[in-house]
């Protein structure tokens, strides 16, 4: 009895831990934009996920990004993005479903790789693929 007691209750536990992955409010392409930038300035990559396209190259573009905040960016680097604006250039709509968004870096103050947003449903994603492409 007391095994299956503590059977039941290990998984009561294990299911309502579930994720605190917090998803960005992406109802609107200038809201997808800006919440997954600041999603990437706090390191907050895996809340930066839930409003990406679901192909690979973009997943491997976001690894690629998590792994130099990780790896290269100082704890005062960190501190300084954790704090910065998001600074939008210019958008651009390409479609009803895609627009484009051109950045400035909040610390460098030069334009960073153009961001692509596009309506998958209801909802605004992230093709991070396209900012890594470097055919800009």
């Amino acid at each position: 009895m007391n095994t299956k007691l503590v059977l039941i209750f290990t998984t009561i536990i294990a299911t309502s831990c579930g994720s605190n992955i917090k998803k960005p409010d992406n109802s609107t392409a200038i809201l997808c934009a800006k919440n997954f930038m600041q999603c990437i300035y706090k390191g907050k990559f895996d809340e930066a996920a839930t409003i990406l396209t679901k192909d690979q190259e973009s997943k491997d573009c976001l690894n690629k990004r998590k792994f130099t905040y990780q790896q290269t960016f100082t704890k005062q680097q960190k501190l300084t993005y954790n704090k910065a604006a998001i600074l939008f250039e210019n958008t651009i709509q390409e479609t009803e479903s895609i627009i484009l968004f051109e950045l400035i870096d909040p610390i460098g103050k030069k334009k960073i790789p153009t961001l692509k947003v596009v309506k998958t449903g209801d909802e605004w994603l992230v093709n991070f693929a396209y900012s890594c492409s470097g055919n800009l």
